[in-house]
């Protein structure tokens, strides 16, 4: 819907148009063509050379993924890990496994999402934790200060500004299903209303005796797409897994998928 100013500056353009028009004055020279600046683009917080630190991953999620956004074999490598995680076989969580099957078109969404409120990076990052939905996440390119100013310029975002972190939610209106947080390096989106659980979860160590999920992470060679998910088809992934469930990865890329078991701890 355009805003008032607009319609107020469309109605005043009718009127003048509608006069009639005066009577032509003596022909003039012609004035020299005024050169226009170029009209201003969006600020963008990052680039898609902006990388995560490992220290900003999320420490303890069922699933962690990084995901190479600048990669030429990405699409063809979500396309494999979605025909994957929808085969036989693969012994994932179930519920992991029909989440993973929709990367293929949610990472587009997902990221359109980040550029629309002007945010890129090179790398997405994908969390699961027990408390159901996935969240994404981009490395912060910017300053707290400047993601700030960005959600501000989102209309009508309802913001919380903790100091440490940054809550949004869009209004009721915007039929967006997502919460936006800013912490820790990373800008997120949450499920709807699940901002704050999502804030809690991603700041949650893991037990004392285990690595953590970015160290389990690590362990893979860099690919297109690298995943790593605890518990099998049979264990689940929530807390009856417990912390003895196996940790599985997968590296991913437009020809191969290998799945290799991580060492313990």
């Amino acid at each position: 819907m355009p805003c008032a100013g607009a319609s107020l500056l469309a109605i005043v353009l009718s009127a003048f148009a509608c006069r009639p028009a005066p009577a032509s004055p003596a022909a003039k020279p012609s004035a020299a063509p005024v050169a226009h600046e170029p009209a201003a683009t969006p600020a963008v917080c990052g680039d898609e050379h902006t990388r995560v630190a490992a220290t900003s991953l999320p420490s303890a999620p069922l699933l962690l993924a990084r995901i190479e956004l600048a990669d030429p074999e990405r699409d063809a490598a979500l396309d494999r890990l979605s025909s994957y995680a929808r085969g036989d076989g693969h012994d994932l969580p179930l519920p992991v496994a029909f989440a993973m099957a929709q990367w293929s078109w949610e990472v587009a969404v997902v990221r359109d999402t980040f550029a629309r409120l002007g945010f890129v990076a090179g790398e997405l990052i994908v969390a699961r934790f027990d408390h159901g939905s996935a969240i994404w996440s981009l490395p912060l390119g910017c300053a707290m200060t400047e993601a700030l100013d960005h959600l501000r310029r989102a209309q009508a975002w309802r913001i919380d500004d903790a100091g440490d972190a940054i809550l949004a939610a869009p209004p009721a209106s915007a039929s967006i299903p997502f919460e936006v947080v800013v912490a820790d390096g990373l800008i997120t989106l949450a499920p709807a209303g699940q901002g704050r659980t999502a804030l809690a979860a991603m700041r949650r160590d893991p037990p004392m005796s285990e690595l953590s999920m970015p160290e389990r992470l690590a362990e893979l060679e860099a690919a297109p797409i690298r995943v790593i998910v605890r518990g099998t088809a049979l264990l689940g992934g929530g807390a009856t897994a417990g912390a003895l469930a196996p940790v599985r990865g997968l590296r991913v890329g437009a020809t191969a998928l290998a799945s290799v078991s991580l060492s313990s701890p």
